[in-house]
């Protein structure tokens, strides 16, 4: 019994030894993937910075032109509302220069 026990304690040992053996290398893969992938994120993070800078110059630009568009429309109604009273403004004056016009021959005075 004492030789099964010497046995199985061997063969323990030497199963342990090649888990620790097999442990080590994978923990020394499990570190090289992780240098590999820091390596990666670092080579990565130029370009990721110059990718949200794009977009935040995109943003603004849309920002920009957005904000331009909408100060066209203002002043597009701005400028139809002055058009109008503009209209309105022409047609007065082409009415009271004919009311004027009415009012001198009704006097008798031809000139206008």
């Amino acid at each position: 019994m004492a030789k099964k026990v010497e046995f199985y304690k061997k063969s323990l040992i030497k199963l342990f030894q090649a888990l620790s053996k097999e442990n080590i290398e994978k923990e020394n893969q499990l570190s090289d993937l992780r240098r590999s992938l820091f390596n990666n994120e670092k080579q990565r993070n130029p370009f990721q910075r110059e990718h949200n800078n794009i977009t935040a110059k995109k943003r603004e630009l849309f920002e920009l032109n957005d904000s331009f568009r909408r100060n066209m429309e203002n002043k597009d109604r701005e400028l139809s509302g002055h058009n109008y009273s503009l209209h309105e403004f022409e047609a007065r004056r082409y009415e009271s220069t004919i009311n004027n016009s009415i009012l001198n021959k009704a006097k008798g005075n031809t000139t206008y």
